[in-house]
This record gives structure tokens, C-alpha cells and sequence, in this order.
């Protein structure tokens, strides 16, 4: 599968994954699996059963939408600073405006998911 272009993710708990855990491109094993397979693993789930499996790939999904929109954020601003300084007349106290308030975005920004994740607690 991965010769074809998709991504793999194995989940395992025993000595005879440790291959196939290092070979994927996601590797989940369990709480109280071998140490081979803990060690090979890039996620170990500590409850011990795959229920939070599909939690765990829409955190990635969100992850990814946000450093897509991190990096919109971090060199849009900057980009336009560069432009503005060359093409038009601004002068540093524009750039210096147009910098932090894109620096302002990018905290908030980053700092949505923790946020959105301690309402959802409550």
C-alpha cells in the first residue's frame, strides 16, 4: 500500500509487529503491550483498547488544518511587508503594525485549540 502512495497505520502488541510498527507510516500499539512493540510504536494508547483510535485521527486531522492555517498567518503578513517596503511607500511604523498584528494572529491562532478544548471539558 505504501508503494502505492497511501499512508499506513498499524496498530499491534506483540514482539512479531515490531517490524511492520516501524515500517508505517502511523504506528499505534497498546498499554501493556511487548516492549519491542512499545518502543517501535509512535502512539501507545494507555487505556488499553483501540476506543479513542478515531479521536486520535480527527486530533491529527485538526493538527494539520492548523499549521495550514499557522503558516497562512506567518507569511501572509510578512509578505506583504516585503511588498509594501519595495512596491509602495510604507514605512516602519506600517510594517511594524501589519507585523505584530499578524504575530497576535498567530498566538490566537495557536492557542484555539487549547481553548476550544477547555470549553469542551466544562
Amino acid at each position: 500500500m505504501q508503494k502505492e502512495g497511501k499512508t499506513v497505520c498499524f496498530v499491534g502488541d506483540g514482539i512479531n509487529d515490531a517490524i511492520a510498527l516501524k515500517k508505517a507510516d502511523v504506528s499505534v500499539s497498546l498499554r501493556g503491550a511487548s516492549t519491542a512493540a512499545l518502543d517501535s510504536a509512535q502512539v501507545v494508547l494507555m487505556d488499553g483498547n483501540l476506543n479513542c483510535l478515531t479521536r486520535l485521527l480527527d486530533i491529527s486531522r485538526e493538527f494539520e488544518a492548523n499549521q495550514k492555517t499557522n503558516l497562512a498567518i506567518s507569511v501572509v503578513p510578512g509578505a506583504i511587508c516585503i511588498g509594501g517596503v519595495f512596491l509602495s511607500s510604507f514605512g516602519i511604523y506600517s510594517s511594524m503594525t501589519l507585523y505584530y498584528l499578524g504575530l497576535a494572529l498567530g498566538i490566537g491562532n495557536v492557542t484555539r485549540p487549547l481553548i476550544a478544548h477547555k470549553k469542551s471539558e466544562k
